[in-house]
């Protein structure tokens, strides 16, 4: 193969390189930008609160610790359940149901602690 021929093919590898980054940036400015323009009636500064919920080792205890709040406070499932509005049958299940009616979404799970956040009003 002679010097040309290598050169050639060395130009176009690099420029379908450069070709294919271009288009990956574009892409994502065009999905950020179009994102933006359908959030832009809310403001850009969007917060978020994060909460704990820990489960004690025989299910029969939890602990709801909202981000912010110094008072940690471990009761009963049947108690915190009750005290985020929760009216049906004392489970775990309804328990999770209850945070999510209240605008929580589940982030992350690890062993015993469920992490979720919303957005702040």
């Amino acid at each position: 193969m002679s010097f040309k021929n290598m050169a050639s093919i060395a130009v176009l590898v690099v420029a379908v390189a450069f070709a294919i980054q271009l288009v990956g940036q574009n892409g994502v400015e065009a999905h950020q930008t179009s994102g933006q323009a359908g959030t832009s009636s809310q403001s850009s500064n969007l917060q978020f609160e994060y909460a704990r919920l820990q489960l004690s080792d025989d299910g029969e205890k939890v602990t709801w610790l909202v981000a912010g709040n110094d008072r940690v406070r471990t009761e009963s499932l049947k108690a915190a359940y009750q005290r985020l509005g929760g009216k049906g049958r004392t489970t775990f299940a309804n328990m999770l149901d209850q945070i999510g009616s209240q605008g929580w979404s589940l982030v992350q799970v690890e062993g015993g602690v469920w992490i979720f956040t919303r957005q702040a009003s």
